[in-house]
Protein backbone atom coordinates (compact mmCIF):
# COMPACT_ATOMS: atom_id res chain seq x y z
CA UNK A 1 0.00 0.00 0.00
CA UNK A 2 3.02 2.23 0.19
CA UNK A 3 1.95 3.93 3.39
CA UNK A 4 5.30 5.65 3.99
CA UNK A 5 6.42 6.78 0.52
CA UNK A 6 9.26 9.29 0.55
CA UNK A 7 10.82 9.34 -2.92
CA UNK A 8 10.08 7.61 -6.26
CA UNK A 9 11.11 3.96 -6.46
CA UNK A 10 13.28 4.61 -9.53
CA UNK A 11 15.43 6.95 -7.39
CA UNK A 12 16.23 4.27 -4.84
CA UNK A 13 19.44 2.29 -4.81
CA UNK A 14 18.72 -1.32 -3.92
CA UNK A 15 22.15 -2.81 -4.34
CA UNK A 16 21.73 -4.48 -0.95
CA UNK A 17 18.67 -6.47 -2.06
CA UNK A 18 20.73 -9.32 -3.53
CA UNK A 19 21.85 -10.16 -0.01
CA UNK A 20 18.27 -10.47 1.27
CA UNK A 21 16.03 -13.53 1.17
CA UNK A 22 12.29 -13.38 1.76
CA UNK A 23 9.17 -15.45 2.04
CA UNK A 24 5.44 -15.34 1.33
CA UNK A 25 3.25 -17.16 3.84
CA UNK A 26 -0.47 -17.32 3.04
CA UNK A 27 -3.45 -19.63 2.63
CA UNK A 28 -3.34 -21.88 -0.45
CA UNK A 29 -6.23 -19.99 -2.11
CA UNK A 30 -4.09 -16.84 -2.33
CA UNK A 31 -1.04 -18.63 -3.73
CA UNK A 32 -2.57 -20.21 -6.84
CA UNK A 33 -1.14 -17.48 -9.09
CA UNK A 34 2.41 -18.44 -8.14
CA UNK A 35 3.51 -21.37 -10.28
CA UNK A 36 6.77 -21.97 -8.43
CA UNK A 37 7.80 -22.31 -4.80
CA UNK A 38 10.42 -19.61 -5.25
CA UNK A 39 9.87 -16.32 -7.09
CA UNK A 40 11.62 -12.99 -7.43
CA UNK A 41 9.80 -9.93 -6.02
CA UNK A 42 11.51 -6.54 -5.98
CA UNK A 43 14.81 -8.22 -6.79
CA UNK A 44 14.49 -10.46 -3.73
CA UNK A 45 14.24 -14.28 -3.96
CA UNK A 46 11.06 -15.20 -2.10
CA UNK A 47 10.02 -18.70 -1.06
CA UNK A 48 6.29 -19.34 -1.34
CA UNK A 49 4.76 -21.40 1.45
CA UNK A 50 1.12 -22.34 1.93
CA UNK A 51 0.08 -21.97 5.57
CA UNK A 52 -3.30 -21.15 7.18
CA UNK A 53 -3.70 -17.57 8.40
CA UNK A 54 -3.76 -18.58 12.08
CA UNK A 55 -1.34 -21.49 12.04
CA UNK A 56 1.99 -21.17 13.87
CA UNK A 57 5.00 -20.16 11.78
CA UNK A 58 8.54 -21.45 12.18
CA UNK A 59 10.27 -18.54 13.90
CA UNK A 60 13.73 -19.99 13.36
CA UNK A 61 13.03 -20.11 9.64
CA UNK A 62 11.65 -16.57 9.63
CA UNK A 63 14.65 -15.29 11.58
CA UNK A 64 16.87 -16.32 8.67
CA UNK A 65 14.90 -14.07 6.30
CA UNK A 66 15.22 -10.35 5.80
CA UNK A 67 11.64 -9.88 4.68
CA UNK A 68 8.37 -11.82 5.12
CA UNK A 69 4.92 -11.32 3.60
CA UNK A 70 2.42 -12.89 6.01
CA UNK A 71 -1.34 -13.21 5.66
CA UNK A 72 -3.49 -11.84 8.47
CA UNK A 73 -7.27 -12.17 8.76
CA UNK A 74 -9.02 -9.17 10.37
CA UNK A 75 -11.85 -11.38 11.67
CA UNK A 76 -9.52 -13.79 13.48
CA UNK A 77 -7.92 -12.44 16.63
CA UNK A 78 -5.47 -15.34 16.71
CA UNK A 79 -4.27 -14.39 13.24
CA UNK A 80 -3.71 -10.77 14.29
CA UNK A 81 -1.94 -11.80 17.48
CA UNK A 82 0.31 -14.17 15.49
CA UNK A 83 1.51 -11.31 13.32
CA UNK A 84 2.03 -8.88 16.20
CA UNK A 85 3.98 -11.43 18.24
CA UNK A 86 6.21 -12.17 15.25
CA UNK A 87 7.09 -8.51 14.71
CA UNK A 88 7.93 -8.18 18.40
CA UNK A 89 10.03 -11.36 18.49
CA UNK A 90 11.82 -10.70 15.18
CA UNK A 91 12.40 -6.92 14.91
CA UNK A 92 15.21 -7.46 12.39
CA UNK A 93 12.76 -9.03 9.89
CA UNK A 94 10.71 -6.60 7.77
CA UNK A 95 7.16 -8.00 7.99
CA UNK A 96 4.55 -7.06 5.37
CA UNK A 97 0.96 -7.86 6.33
CA UNK A 98 -1.20 -9.33 3.54
CA UNK A 99 -4.86 -8.49 4.22
CA UNK A 100 -8.08 -8.98 2.30
CA UNK A 101 -10.00 -5.65 2.26
CA UNK A 102 -7.71 -3.85 4.75
CA UNK A 103 -9.43 -1.85 7.48
CA UNK A 104 -7.85 1.55 8.21
CA UNK A 105 -7.95 1.05 11.99
CA UNK A 106 -6.31 -2.37 11.74
CA UNK A 107 -3.64 -1.07 9.36
CA UNK A 108 -2.76 1.70 11.79
CA UNK A 109 -2.59 -0.78 14.65
CA UNK A 110 -0.28 -3.11 12.73
CA UNK A 111 2.02 -0.28 11.64
CA UNK A 112 2.19 0.94 15.22
CA UNK A 113 3.13 -2.58 16.34
CA UNK A 114 6.07 -2.67 13.96
CA UNK A 115 4.70 -4.07 10.69
CA UNK A 116 6.73 -2.59 7.82
CA UNK A 117 3.81 -2.19 5.39
CA UNK A 118 0.55 -3.69 4.14
CA UNK A 119 -0.39 -5.34 0.85
CA UNK A 120 -3.86 -6.32 -0.38
CA UNK A 121 -5.20 -9.82 -0.95
CA UNK A 122 -5.57 -11.42 -3.40
CA UNK A 123 -2.01 -10.61 -4.43
CA UNK A 124 -1.42 -8.23 -7.29
CA UNK A 125 2.10 -8.74 -8.61
CA UNK A 126 2.61 -5.05 -9.44
CA UNK A 127 1.47 -3.88 -6.00
CA UNK A 128 3.47 -6.56 -4.20
CA UNK A 129 6.60 -5.64 -6.15
CA UNK A 130 6.09 -1.92 -5.33
CA UNK A 131 5.57 -2.51 -1.62
CA UNK A 132 8.64 -4.75 -1.36
CA UNK A 133 10.73 -2.08 -3.08
CA UNK A 134 9.42 0.59 -0.69
CA UNK A 135 10.20 -1.53 2.37
CA UNK A 136 13.73 -2.18 1.14
CA UNK A 137 14.17 1.53 0.47
CA UNK A 138 13.12 2.43 4.01
CA UNK A 139 15.59 -0.11 5.35
CA UNK A 140 18.28 1.62 3.32
CA UNK A 141 17.12 4.97 4.75
CA UNK A 142 17.52 3.66 8.28
CA UNK A 143 21.11 2.76 7.44
CA UNK A 144 21.71 6.34 6.30
CA UNK A 145 23.23 8.75 8.79
CA UNK A 146 20.79 11.27 10.20
CA UNK A 147 21.76 14.60 11.73
CA UNK A 148 20.32 15.49 15.15
CA UNK A 149 16.71 16.62 15.55
CA UNK A 150 16.17 19.34 18.17
CA UNK A 151 12.65 20.30 19.23
CA UNK A 152 11.96 23.75 20.69
CA UNK A 153 8.74 23.98 22.70
CA UNK A 154 7.03 26.71 24.65
CA UNK A 155 6.34 26.28 28.34
CA UNK A 156 3.65 28.91 27.88
CA UNK A 157 2.62 31.54 25.37
CA UNK A 158 4.97 34.50 25.09
CA UNK A 159 7.94 32.65 26.54
CA UNK A 160 10.11 33.56 23.56
CA UNK A 161 10.65 30.02 22.19
CA UNK A 162 10.64 31.17 18.57
CA UNK A 163 13.18 33.92 19.32
CA UNK A 164 15.38 31.33 20.97
CA UNK A 165 15.09 28.93 18.03
CA UNK A 166 15.89 31.61 15.45
CA UNK A 167 18.96 32.78 17.33
CA UNK A 168 20.16 29.28 18.22
CA UNK A 169 20.15 27.89 14.67
CA UNK A 170 22.57 30.59 13.55
CA UNK A 171 25.02 29.74 16.31
CA UNK A 172 24.78 26.01 15.55
CA UNK A 173 26.25 26.86 12.14
CA UNK A 174 29.61 27.14 13.92
CA UNK A 175 29.60 23.35 13.88
CA UNK A 176 30.53 21.35 10.79
CA UNK A 177 27.52 18.94 10.68
CA UNK A 178 29.20 16.96 7.93
CA UNK A 179 29.50 20.02 5.72
CA UNK A 180 25.74 20.65 5.68
CA UNK A 181 24.09 23.83 7.05
CA UNK A 182 21.71 23.54 10.02
CA UNK A 183 18.01 24.00 9.30
CA UNK A 184 15.20 25.72 11.20
CA UNK A 185 11.66 24.49 10.45
CA UNK A 186 8.64 26.54 11.59
CA UNK A 187 5.91 23.99 12.37
CA UNK A 188 3.49 26.46 13.90
CA UNK A 189 1.23 26.19 10.83
CA UNK A 190 -1.32 28.61 12.28
CA UNK A 191 0.68 31.42 13.85
CA UNK A 192 4.32 30.83 12.93
CA UNK A 193 6.46 33.97 12.99
CA UNK A 194 9.89 32.72 11.87
CA UNK A 195 9.37 34.40 8.48
CA UNK A 196 8.84 37.73 10.25
CA UNK A 197 12.02 37.37 12.31
CA UNK A 198 14.06 36.95 9.13
CA UNK A 199 12.02 39.31 6.91
CA UNK A 200 11.23 36.45 4.51
CA UNK A 201 8.68 37.13 1.76
CA UNK A 202 8.96 33.81 -0.10
CA UNK A 203 5.66 31.93 -0.46
CA UNK A 204 6.96 28.35 -0.24
CA UNK A 205 6.35 26.74 3.18
CA UNK A 206 6.49 23.51 5.14
CA UNK A 207 3.09 22.57 3.70
CA UNK A 208 4.60 22.43 0.21
CA UNK A 209 7.06 19.83 1.42
CA UNK A 210 4.44 17.82 3.31
CA UNK A 211 2.26 17.68 0.19
CA UNK A 212 5.17 16.55 -1.98
CA UNK A 213 6.58 13.55 -0.12
CA UNK A 214 6.11 11.27 -3.15
CA UNK A 215 8.45 13.48 -5.21
CA UNK A 216 10.58 14.95 -2.45
CA UNK A 217 14.16 15.35 -3.59
CA UNK A 218 17.16 17.52 -2.80
CA UNK A 219 16.28 20.13 -5.43
CA UNK A 220 12.72 20.59 -4.15
CA UNK A 221 13.83 20.74 -0.51
CA UNK A 222 16.44 23.41 -1.22
CA UNK A 223 13.95 25.42 -3.29
CA UNK A 224 11.65 25.66 -0.25
CA UNK A 225 14.39 26.09 2.36
CA UNK A 226 15.54 29.72 2.33
CA UNK A 227 19.29 30.24 2.70
CA UNK A 228 20.14 32.72 5.47
CA UNK A 229 23.81 33.39 6.13
CA UNK A 230 25.16 29.99 7.23
CA UNK A 231 21.86 28.16 7.83
CA UNK A 232 18.53 27.54 6.12
CA UNK A 233 14.90 28.14 7.08
CA UNK A 234 11.59 26.50 6.16
CA UNK A 235 8.75 28.83 7.10
CA UNK A 236 5.14 28.24 8.13
CA UNK A 237 2.36 28.96 5.61
CA UNK A 238 1.19 32.55 5.32
CA UNK A 239 -2.44 31.50 5.60
CA UNK A 240 -3.88 29.99 8.79
CA UNK A 241 -4.62 26.30 8.26
CA UNK A 242 -6.20 23.73 10.60
CA UNK A 243 -3.71 21.83 12.72
CA UNK A 244 -5.09 18.55 11.36
CA UNK A 245 -3.82 19.61 7.91
CA UNK A 246 -0.48 18.12 8.95
CA UNK A 247 -0.32 14.40 8.14
CA UNK A 248 1.88 12.50 10.58
CA UNK A 249 3.43 10.10 8.05
CA UNK A 250 4.23 12.95 5.66
CA UNK A 251 5.73 14.99 8.49
CA UNK A 252 7.96 12.18 9.76
CA UNK A 253 9.12 11.34 6.24
CA UNK A 254 9.85 14.99 5.46
CA UNK A 255 11.79 15.56 8.68
CA UNK A 256 13.79 12.39 8.12
CA UNK A 257 14.64 13.59 4.61
CA UNK A 258 15.75 16.95 6.00
CA UNK A 259 17.98 15.26 8.56
CA UNK A 260 19.72 13.43 5.72
CA UNK A 261 20.25 16.51 3.52
CA UNK A 262 20.86 19.30 6.06
CA UNK A 263 22.85 19.61 9.26
CA UNK A 264 21.17 19.70 12.68
CA UNK A 265 17.41 20.25 12.23
CA UNK A 266 15.71 22.58 14.73
CA UNK A 267 11.90 22.44 14.76
CA UNK A 268 9.85 25.23 16.32
CA UNK A 269 6.67 23.50 17.49
CA UNK A 270 3.19 25.04 17.87
CA UNK A 271 1.88 26.04 21.32
CA UNK A 272 -1.10 23.66 21.05
CA UNK A 273 -0.30 19.97 21.40
CA UNK A 274 -1.54 17.59 18.70
CA UNK A 275 -0.97 13.91 17.98
CA UNK A 276 1.53 14.80 15.25
CA UNK A 277 3.48 17.34 17.30
CA UNK A 278 3.81 14.92 20.22
CA UNK A 279 4.83 12.11 17.86
CA UNK A 280 7.52 14.32 16.34
CA UNK A 281 8.68 15.35 19.81
CA UNK A 282 9.19 11.67 20.63
CA UNK A 283 11.53 11.45 17.61
CA UNK A 284 13.70 14.34 18.78
CA UNK A 285 17.21 13.75 20.10
CA UNK A 286 16.87 16.79 22.34
CA UNK A 287 13.89 18.85 23.53
CA UNK A 288 14.47 22.44 24.66
CA UNK A 289 11.57 23.77 26.70
CA UNK A 290 11.67 27.57 26.80
CA UNK A 291 9.98 29.21 29.76
CA UNK A 292 10.19 32.10 32.17
CA UNK A 293 11.63 32.12 35.67
CA UNK A 294 8.36 32.84 37.49
CA UNK A 295 5.81 30.85 39.44
CA UNK A 296 3.46 30.90 36.46
CA UNK A 297 6.25 29.90 34.09
CA UNK A 298 7.33 26.98 36.29
CA UNK A 299 3.73 25.84 36.72
CA UNK A 300 3.21 25.73 32.97
CA UNK A 301 6.52 23.98 32.45
CA UNK A 302 5.50 21.28 34.92
CA UNK A 303 2.22 20.72 33.07
CA UNK A 304 4.11 20.18 29.82
CA UNK A 305 6.64 17.89 31.44
CA UNK A 306 3.84 15.83 32.98
CA UNK A 307 2.26 15.46 29.55
CA UNK A 308 5.56 14.26 28.08
CA UNK A 309 5.95 11.80 30.95
CA UNK A 310 2.45 10.42 30.31
CA UNK A 311 3.24 9.52 26.69
CA UNK A 312 6.67 8.09 27.37
CA UNK A 313 8.95 10.95 26.31
CA UNK A 314 12.00 10.53 28.51
CA UNK A 315 12.80 13.48 30.71
CA UNK A 316 16.45 12.56 30.15
CA UNK A 317 16.34 14.26 26.77
CA UNK A 318 14.45 17.39 27.93
CA UNK A 319 16.30 20.52 29.02
CA UNK A 320 15.03 23.88 30.27
CA UNK A 321 15.93 27.25 28.78
CA UNK A 322 14.97 30.11 31.05
CA UNK A 323 14.26 33.17 28.93
CA UNK A 324 13.65 36.89 29.56
CA UNK A 325 15.34 36.64 32.95
CA UNK A 326 15.82 39.93 34.79
CA UNK A 327 18.55 40.28 37.39
CA UNK A 328 16.13 41.46 40.02
CA UNK A 329 14.32 38.12 39.88
CA UNK A 330 17.33 36.32 41.27
CA UNK A 331 16.48 37.70 44.70
CA UNK A 332 13.43 35.45 45.10
CA UNK A 333 13.63 32.74 42.43
CA UNK A 334 16.80 31.25 40.99
CA UNK A 335 17.58 28.78 38.16
CA UNK A 336 18.47 26.08 40.66
CA UNK A 337 14.98 26.47 42.15
CA UNK A 338 13.56 25.65 38.70
CA UNK A 339 15.79 22.57 38.40
CA UNK A 340 14.82 21.32 41.83
CA UNK A 341 11.10 22.00 41.37
CA UNK A 342 10.85 20.45 37.91
CA UNK A 343 13.54 17.78 38.19
CA UNK A 344 14.90 18.98 34.88
CA UNK A 345 18.28 20.52 34.06
CA UNK A 346 18.53 24.19 33.11
CA UNK A 347 21.01 24.57 30.21
CA UNK A 348 20.67 28.31 29.61
CA UNK A 349 19.55 31.50 31.34
CA UNK A 350 18.88 34.11 28.63
CA UNK A 351 18.57 37.68 29.88
CA UNK A 352 15.89 40.20 28.98
CA UNK A 353 17.85 42.58 26.79
CA UNK A 354 16.95 45.40 24.38
CA UNK A 355 19.69 44.31 21.98
CA UNK A 356 17.73 41.18 21.03
CA UNK A 357 14.63 43.14 20.04
CA UNK A 358 16.72 45.55 18.00
CA UNK A 359 18.43 42.67 16.19
CA UNK A 360 15.09 41.06 15.37
CA UNK A 361 13.64 44.30 14.05
CA UNK A 362 16.63 44.50 11.70
CA UNK A 363 16.18 40.86 10.66
CA UNK A 364 19.61 39.99 12.06
CA UNK A 365 21.08 37.57 14.55
CA UNK A 366 22.24 38.83 17.91
CA UNK A 367 25.83 38.17 16.76
CA UNK A 368 25.46 40.47 13.78
CA UNK A 369 23.90 43.20 15.88
CA UNK A 370 25.49 42.94 19.33
CA UNK A 371 28.13 40.23 19.48
CA UNK A 372 29.40 41.26 22.91
CA UNK A 373 25.99 41.51 24.56
CA UNK A 374 25.13 39.36 27.56
CA UNK A 375 22.43 37.61 25.52
CA UNK A 376 24.96 36.64 22.83
CA UNK A 377 27.32 35.25 25.46
CA UNK A 378 24.60 33.16 27.08
CA UNK A 379 23.34 31.93 23.70
CA UNK A 380 26.85 30.74 22.89
CA UNK A 381 26.78 28.68 26.09
CA UNK A 382 23.40 27.24 25.03
CA UNK A 383 24.74 26.24 21.61
CA UNK A 384 27.76 24.59 23.24
CA UNK A 385 25.46 22.64 25.57
CA UNK A 386 23.29 21.54 22.65
CA UNK A 387 26.29 20.28 20.72
CA UNK A 388 27.56 18.42 23.77
CA UNK A 389 24.16 16.73 24.20
CA UNK A 390 23.49 15.69 20.58
CA UNK A 391 27.04 15.39 19.26
CA UNK A 392 28.69 17.48 16.62
CA UNK A 393 28.19 15.32 13.60
CA UNK A 394 25.73 12.70 12.43
CA UNK A 395 24.47 9.40 13.68
CA UNK A 396 22.90 6.27 12.31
Amino acid sequence: MGSHDTVPVEAWTLKHSDAIAGGIFASPDFLSQFSRTEIIIGGVPMEVQAVPASAPLDRDRLAALGLAVIEVRPDEQRSIERLISLTAALPEVAVIAAISMPDVALVRTLLREGVADVVSLPFNHTELNQVVLEVLARQADRETKLHPLIGVVKASGGSGATSTATQLVGKLADNDWGGEPPLLVDLDVQFGTVAEYFSIEQSGSILDLLRSTERLDDALAHSIAIKKDRFSVVIAPKEIVPLETVDLDSLLNTVQFMRMHFGAVVVDLPPCWTDWSLSLLAECDLVLMVGELSLHGLRQARRNLDLMDSIGISRQKVRLVLNKVEKKLFGSLRPEDAERTLNCEVVAVLPLEDALGQAQQAGESIYQHARKSKYAQELTKLAESVRALVGDGSKK
